[in-house]
């Protein structure tokens, strides 16, 4: 009497794709779940553009509530009327006392702490936060039209903690740069 393996064939194939679909499930939830990465939240800044040479910096607080460090790989920041957005991250400015919230560089005092924090900052896929530290983004935004009032309302920051890939998004925020003389 001949046998034939074709009907293991079928149930094979049934638990590989069963098997695929669950792992592409457990990898999603695994990015999607949420991070130690906190902000303040919902925090809206306005201020009038500057004279000519001195760049605005918008400062947004990220504090790292794991027990892990986090390394920063990339930051996004979408809005309107947005000729150019620079990013920087000042890894422990809050923690030393040195949190702003909004400030021009260069000054022309060497006392001002602008110039500890700016020494500080680094690119955002070169910063690291330390465990139950707070650092902040630094936001500075060029209009595409210098005559028209631009703005950051949406940031995305991608990091890894504790051997764990995380995208946080904050929709919160309000960074608005116009050209009158007041918001």
């Amino acid at each position: 009497m001949l046998q034939t393996a074709a009907p293991t064939r079928r149930s094979t194939v049934a638990v590989a794709v069963t098997g695929a679909v669950a792992l592409l499930a457990a990898g999603t939830a695994y990015v999607l779940a949420d991070g130690p990465l906190g902000t303040s939240g919902g925090a809206g800044i306005c201020s009038p553009d500057r004279a000519e040479g001195v760049t605005l910096y918008y400062g947004v607080l990220l504090a790292n509530n794991g027990s892990s460090e986090i390394d920063v790989w990339s930051v996004d920041a979408t809005g309107g009327n947005l000729g150019s957005v620079e990013l920087l991250i000042d890894p422990t400015g809050p923690d030393v006392g040195q949190a702003m919230g909004t400030f021009e560089w260069p000054v022309d005092s060497p006392v001002d702490d602008a110039n500890d924090v700016m020494a500080r900052a680094v690119a955002p896929a070169d910063a690291t936060i330390a465990p139950h530290g707070t650092g902040q983004l630094l936001v500075a935004l060029t209009p595409e039209d210098p005559d028209e009032r631009a703005w950051v309302d949406r940031i995305e920051i991608r990091y890894a903690s504790g051997w764990r890939d995380y995208a946080e998004t904050f929709d919160g925020y309000l960074l608005e740069r116009t050209p009158r003389r007041s918001c």
